[in-house]
């Protein structure tokens, strides 16, 4: 069963919230960004383990966001566990630069992706929309013009290497790899 488009919205504007990581990234130090995130992350995890193994608190955690999961999440992970890990791996492995425009990928593609697939979306393409795929290419190739000392081209190869991996079907919830991968492949870049 699909959520609705209402609980999509509201998906997509905690998503939003995860726009204040790379934000705060901007202005700290690695490490600090670190120490700020891990504990989060663990947060999150528990509160996904104590919904997922039905320990006390878990119908409390079920009722505040129960209606926004997807169906897999309910046997899986919240996407918000998988977007912090993310989020965390990126900025541990990845050079400013390159984990900023990794996460905006995810984080603001990912949004404009899901609401335009599913409002206009009419070509599938697998589970997702040739439509959202391509807004999801427009908005991350936009963020690559906006994250500073980040070369174009490598920004552009990094959007397009977002863009194809969030199109694809993975065992791993892409929130995970998208930022993961496409950060590798602008580092790779990068370094070369």
């Amino acid at each position: 069963m699909e959520i609705l488009l209402v609980e999509e919205f509201k998906r997509k504007a905690m998503h939003l919230g995860a726009l204040s990581i790379p934000l705060g990234y901007y202005f700290l130090p690695k490490r600090t960004a670190l120490l700020i995130l891990l504990p989060i992350v663990l947060i999150t995890l528990a509160g996904d383990i104590i919904r997922l193994k039905e320990l006390p608190g878990s119908n409390l955690i079920k009722r505040i966001f129960g209606a926004m999961l997807r169906d897999h999440e309910n046997s899986d992970l919240s996407g918000a566990s998988y977007i912090l890990s993310g989020a965390t791996l990126t900025i541990a492995f990845f050079s400013k630069p390159v984990a900023l425009a990794a996460l905006g990928f995810i984080i603001l593609g990912d949004i404009a992706a899901a609401l335009v697939g599913r409002k206009y979306g009419r070509i599938k393409i697998g589970d997702k929309t040739l439509e959202g795929s391509l807004t999801f290419f427009g908005v991350s190739v936009l963020v690559a013009l906006l994250v500073p000392d980040l070369s174009f081209a490598i920004g552009i190869i990094g959007a397009l290497t977002a863009t194809i991996i969030e199109a694809m079907t993975w065992p791993v919830d892409d929130n995970l790899i998208v930022p993961v991968i496409s950060g590798l492949a602008m580092q790779i870049l990068a370094v070369i």
